[in-house]
């Protein structure tokens, strides 16, 4: 039996802001799938996802990509803030970020993403959470630096995926 996707919650920026908070999650998915259509009022904005408000250097990720066939780029963060994925300036950038086991008190949280670029460019991100706590809050947001990153009109849907 294929997977069912029941969308849970859903944000809409009707003005500029720095982050989209989602609270009570319920855990009765399986998993989590994140669907982030961010534009961002600079160029390339990061974003990342933190959970149950935790801002320690609990998370790990890393990412590869390259270029209508150039060289594989690669990066490896060992611990960070935030789960990182792209956003662009020029378009609402899709990005789906899908998390396993987030309700699951015994395992770490593994999560991750392929972004497909306009120009191109195509990444693949992995990242961990290093917390068994199960997830019920998720912080979507740049949290690099301070200031209101997302324009009017991103949006986060957060799909839980039923349990079989």
């Amino acid at each position: 039996m294929p997977a069912t996707y029941n969308a849970i919650a859903t944000t809409t920026l009707t003005a500029t802001a720095a982050s989209i908070s989602f609270t009570s999650i319920t855990s009765s998915y399986t998993d989590l799938v994140v669907v982030v259509k961010a534009k961002s009022a600079g160029n390339n904005t990061t974003f990342g996802l933190k959970f149950n408000g935790d801002t320690g250097s609990n998370y790990g990720s890393g990412y590869m990509g390259g270029q209508n066939g150039s060289t594989l780029t690669t990066f490896n963060s060992g611990t960070s803030a935030s789960f990182n994925a792209q956003s662009q300036s020029s378009e609402f950038a899709p990005n789906v970020i899908h998390i396993l086991n987030y309700a699951n008190t015994n395992m770490q949280k593994l999560m991750f993403s392929e972004v497909n670029q306009p120009n191109g460019y195509t990444l693949q991100y992995c990242a961990i959470w290093s917390n068994t706590s199960a997830i019920t809050t998720i912080d979507v947001g740049n949290f690099d630096s301070a200031g209101n990153h997302w324009v009017t009109g991103t949006s986060v849907t957060i799909y839980g995926i039923a349990k079989a």
